[in-house]
């Protein structure tokens, strides 16, 4: 589980945080493009992967 450390007035906290990742309206759509991009990639291998496949 991760947390989150914050310092102030002599101690710490440790708050547990979600684990998710905010992400700026910038980061947001380039990683969603990278991620279709990559999506797009695999799906063009789609007729070789079917070629290795086993039939009986």
């Amino acid at each position: 589980m991760s947390s989150i450390m914050l310092q102030g007035h002599g101690r710490i906290i440790q708050i547990p945080s979600c684990g998710g990742q905010v992400l700026g309206s910038q980061a947001l759509a380039s990683t969603i493009a990278t991620l279709e991009n990559r999506l797009a990639d695999f799906r063009t291998q789609t007729e070789l992967a079917s070629s290795t496949d086993y039939k009986e």
